[in-house]
């Protein structure tokens, strides 16, 4: 892929019904936080990634004082640059907004965003034991079975830490 081909810009309200379903179809809830702070991601700030006039990924993040959380990313075509590119732009965002952590959680099994966050020059800092049974507790719809035959039991706090300018 030409990566002049891929395009990032910000959520606009136009994107929201979508960004909505698109939850709904990768987590089975449009919620993503078991704490309810989040029940709405897809009104946060975030951007869109665009290949050929279609949309083919989304970020959304939350700024929290100095850091900056990323709450959803999602790479619709895997493998031509997408996620990086959304993740650069919440970078970007969190250092407009003068974070000195940008920082995420994601789940054990969840081996192919690991490798992602941590290639994209994400640490480990954090692990959240028996996450799961938070996460069936308070959404008791979700799919919690796991991937590649691994359990999805535990979470992982991954953060990149930033020097604002």
């Amino acid at each position: 892929m030409d990566p002049d081909q891929l395009t990032v810009r910000p959520i606009g309200d136009a994107d929201r019904d979508w960004l909505r379903d698109q939850l709904v179809q990768e987590w089975g809830v449009p919620n993503v936080s078991i704490s309810g702070v989040y029940d709405k991601p897809w009104t946060l700030d975030g951007a869109v990634a665009e290949l050929d006039g279609g949309r083919v990924g989304e970020v959304t993040w939350i700024v929290d004082g100095d850091a900056c959380e990323v709450l959803t990313l999602q790479a619709l075509r895997p493998g031509i640059g997408v996620g990086r590119a959304l993740m650069d732009r919440a970078r970007g965002a969190a250092l407009a907004a003068r974070c000195h952590r940008l920082w995420l959680i994601t789940s054990n099994e969840n081996i192919r965003a690991i490798r992602f966050y941590q290639r994209w020059g994400m640490d480990i800092v954090a692990l959240h034991r028996n996450f799961a049974d938070t996460v069936r507790a308070a959404k008791p719809g979700v799919n919690t079975s796991g991937h590649d035959g691994i359990p999805f039991r535990h979470a992982l706090e991954l953060e990149l830490l930033l020097e604002p300018q």
